[in-house]
């Protein structure tokens, strides 16, 4: 029964089939190898990948169920967020595959599969040779060659990778992924009449394919002349049967570029003669790009006009609700009410579902937005938007392996929505995957060349990853092609983190004489002026940028920044303070002031800041950390400390500052023996740490309050060698002393 149902695509029935018959008989290989197929159909991976392995113990000469499994730790391995995890699944698969041998000599898919394994473990060169002998045993296949084509490109091999991707083609000409490869290959090199030449032969291999249309517009949009990519647009309409279809089809490319004055232009061409159902489809499409493109007064009176002929509607209702949105509207009980109304007349439709978990994330119902945006994401398997809201849930949440699957299946459905691809390319950061990550960056720049917004965040990652000759290289390209002062601000930090400040001050001063007004450029040379240590031409800056904005919380912080550098933590605080009446939740006005507090020995005045920017960002280990040690420091309630402390820990592991807040509670909590545990570990591990004489003298402590004297006594000969602060040197004289009595004992 259970084959009968995966035969007809029943995949759920049929696995509750293969489960039942397991019941009966838990050695049942066949069951666990079928029930694993139906787990793949449903996307439930971890289950799948539990079934088959079931099924290879006890089905040792079932070929493809060791294939199957394989290839679900290969995708384990890409999803993998920590280097124990990717080392585990690695040796099971490297266990797994010369069992595959074993039943297949010289198998197309052991090689392919060790092929795969290598290059997710950056063997680039074991990875070309394993592709090329499954290359060798089976000619042609797509997805070996495209591999293959990657892994010659990472190996600075381009010339083979094309000839390569230019024999696929010939051969297998409807093989959308290796003119994608080809293409983007060819736009890292700059190569912008040869990536065209892809996109054309698509277009002509696949006539029929909306898939090479839509690459071709996006070609010539991006890179023009832009009128290009309408003709093709509009030629892909003219080709199609059902003409009403391409043109929505169309118009959904048109806002995937944010082209939404072309998207309007297709839908009025459009709704010329048309009436009832379809007609409506149409206007609903336009009220949804007035609202995209943020032309909210407009979208109101379009749609307010549309509800008065159908007030009840519930997509043009969720369009209404996103109005109230981006007009600023917080208050949303009312339209949540009218949305549940709305999902209750029209439960399928994923666009009233999207819509009401946007105002239930607005409202902080974090849980029930989540189970709507899926909801949204089940109903309407094409539709993007709900598919990021969940990625940047997932985000938020830390949870990289989730934010990576939804945020890849948005790039997959809408490949020119760079909020997509920005949230891919920071899931892959969060998982270790930085090459991938700046690859995805660098196809976002390259999609829209004049926003600058593409080249900042592919400049900034740059930033964060040390790289910081490609992040000029990505800032003065933002320069080159927008023109923007926050390129010219990049490009300047970018110098100066160089050692180039001189460079830096000079850029900065010769655009703001093209540009005296730009209060950007004046705040990056301010910021410029401050890190380069010129604090009075910083301040003067700051104080300039504040008679111009007096109501700029991020001044009066930088102001106060560098009131601190100075030593003035007095005048520093002032302007934390002026900040926070201005803007009470500023993360960083809170931050700075609590720490100006913290080092003024103000700990009770301190403590309230922290807790408020642990509301604000419950996730943050460090405030989590700081509020843990000021609150054991100043005598207060040990347990509150401690949940701190233990979230702290689990959010940042092994962080030395973290651990020995940790230890501290135990301590002060008359714990020693956990408390001996965590000094244990730092004082192995972080022999380098300027507060290293500090971890040594609470490891003496705690050892001593367990009745380890021996042990105590060495650990606090050991921390005074070290020369430690002279506090910290009379501490460890007394703790020498009552070692040395209880060794009199």
């Amino acid at each position: 029964n259970g084959n009968k149902y995966f035969a007809r695509g029943k995949y759920r029935e049929a696995s509750i089939m293969y489960r039942s018959a397991l019941k009966k008989d838990r050695r049942y290989g066949e069951a666990y190898y079928r029930l694993g197929l139906a787990e793949i159909r449903l996307n439930r991976f971890g289950e799948a990948a539990h079934a088959l392995r079931r099924a290879v113990e006890l089905l040792p000469s079932n070929l493809d169920a060791k294939v199957r499994l394989g290839e679900l730790y290969v995708m384990f391995l890409t999803t993998a967020q920590n280097t124990k995890a990717r080392q585990e699944i690695a040796s099971e698969l490297e266990r797994l595959i010369p069992g595959i041998f074993k039943l297949a000599p010289g198998s197309f898919d052991g090689w392919r599969l060790q092929g795969l394994l290598a290059w997710k473990l950056g063997d680039r060169e074991k990875a070309r040779v394993h592709f090329e002998e499954a290359q060798r045993v089976q000619p042609w296949d797509p997805n070996v060659v495209y591999s293959l084509f990657q892994v010659l490109e990472q190996l600075n091999r381009q010339e083979e990778a094309e000839k390569l991707a230019w024999e696929l083609i010939s051969r297998r000409k409807e093989f959308g992924p290796i003119y994608e490869a080809l293409y983007n290959m060819h736009l890292r090199r700059r190569q912008i009449d040869q990536a065209e030449a892809v996109c054309q032969a698509r277009v002509k291999n696949n006539p029929k394919s909306r898939a090479a249309y839509f690459a071709l517009a996006t070609h010539y949009h991006t890179f023009g002349p832009k009128e290009r990519s309408n003709e093709v647009l509009r030629q892909y309409i003219s080709l199609e049967s059902d003409q009403a279809k391409a043109r929505l089809e169309a118009v959904d490319y048109c806002l995937q570029v944010h082209d939404y004055d072309n998207a309007l232009a297709l839908l009025r061409e459009g709704l010329a003669g048309l009436q009832g159902n379809a007609r409506l489809t149409y206007e609903r499409r336009v009220a949804g790009i007035l609202l995209d493109r943020g032309n909210t007064k407009e979208a109101a009176s379009y749609i307010d006009g549309l509800l008065r002929q159908y007030p009840n509607d519930p997509e043009l209702l969720s369009y209404r609700s996103g109005v109230h949105l981006a007009e600023g509207g917080r208050q949303v009980g009312e339209w949540v009410r009218r949305l549940e109304r709305a999902a209750r007349a029209a439960p399928d439709n994923p666009v009233v579902r999207f819509a009401l978990g946007r105002l239930y994330l607005v409202s902080g119902q974090e849980q029930r937005a989540s189970a709507e945006f899926k909801k949204a994401m089940s109903l309407g398997p094409n539709y993007a938007a709900p598919r990021v809201a969940m990625a940047q849930i997932h985000l938020n949440n830390k949870d990289n392996a989730a934010a990576l699957l939804a945020a890849s299946e948005a790039v997959r459905i809408s490949p020119l929505d760079r909020s997509a691809r920005w949230l891919y390319a920071y899931a892959l950061q969060g998982s270790g995957r930085l090459q991938e990550a700046h690859g995805e960056l660098k196809v976002a720049a390259d999609q829209a060349p004049s926003d600058p917004d593409g080249w900042i965040r592919l400049g900034r990652f740059e930033i964060q990853i040390g790289d910081l000759t490609s992040a000029e290289r990505s800032f003065r390209a933002c320069l080159e092609n927008s023109g923007s002062a926050q390129c010219t601000s990049g490009l300047a930090e970018v110098l100066a983190m160089r050692g180039q400040a001189n460079r830096s001050i000079e850029l900065l001063q010769s655009e703001i004489r093209k540009a005296p007004q730009d209060p950007e450029l004046r705040y990056a040379l301010a910021e410029t002026l401050r890190k380069s240590g010129q604090h009075a031409r910083a301040m003067a800056l700051y104080q300039e940028l504040l008679n111009a904005q007096p109501n700029s919380a991020r001044i009066h912080v930088r102001l106060g920044v560098t009131y601190e550098a100075t030593g003035d933590r007095g005048r520093a605080l002032s302007c934390y303070r002026k900040a926070l009446e201005l803007e009470p939740d500023n993360a960083e006005a809170l931050a700075t002031a609590a720490a100006n507090l913290t080092a003024s020995g103000k700990l009770s005045e301190a403590i309230p800041l922290y807790k408020r920017l642990v509301q604000i960002q419950p996730e943050n280990p460090v405030f989590l950390n700081n509020l843990a040690y000021l609150i054991t420091e100043s005598g207060g309630d040990l347990e509150q400390a401690l949940t701190y402390a233990q979230r702290a820990n689990r959010l940042m592991p092994s962080q030395p500052d973290f651990l020995d807040t940790l230890g501290f509670i135990y301590l002060k909590k008359n714990l020693p023996g956990a408390a001996l545990g965590v000094y244990r570990e730092l004082v192995g591990l972080h022999s380098k740490h300027p507060n290293y004489p500090l971890f040594r003298y609470r490891h003496a402590l705690a050892a001593f309050q367990v009745g380890q004297f021996d042990l105590a006594k060495r650990e606090a000969e050991a921390a005074l060698a070290l020369n430690p602060s002279s506090h910290e040197a009379k501490q460890l004289q007394e703790l020498l002393a009552q070692i040395d009595r209880k060794l009199r004992q």
